[in-house]
């Protein structure tokens, strides 16, 4: 009996889930059950999604059948706005930027485990007096 009433609630979750989504909701309740959150990546516009609606002709699954048919419908109305993956070219400098200075960093480090501080110090003075003469 705890099972299906977990069921149910995630099932009713699902369908809020789907009609704020439909309505284009701010604030949609995905963390209200582990359904939504399961299902929260499909509904986030990053992947296409296939929703497949199982109904019954039967005269005694009637009421189930719409119930069926309309929360397909809702789903339906979804609409995600995709956004693409596009690296900023700004972003992508800094990122070279920090990398080339990573990568200075390790070689002083290398250097100053060695016990060669001395050669770090006069290329550092080399380095500023050479900066001097270029400005």
């Amino acid at each position: 009996m705890a099972e299906l009433k977990n069921i149910n609630l995630s099932l009713t979750t699902l369908g809020k889930v789907i009609q704020l989504l439909a309505k284009g909701s701010a604030f949609v309740p995905f963390r209200d059950s582990n359904l939504t959150r399961l299902l929260q990546d499909s509904f986030s516009g990053g992947t296409k999604t296939i929703l497949i609606a199982t109904v019954s002709p039967s005269k005694s699954n009637v009421e189930e059948t719409t119930s069926t048919l309309k929360f397909a419908d809702r789903a339906k109305n979804v609409m995600q706005k995709v956004k693409r993956s596009e690296v900023d070219v700004n972003e992508d400098a800094a990122v070279s930027r920090l990398q080339r200075e990573i990568a200075f960093l390790r070689e002083v480090l290398m250097m100053k485990q060695k016990g060669t501080v001395n050669e770090i110090s006069n290329k550092v003075i080399k380095l500023q007096e050479e900066n001097e003469r270029l400005k």
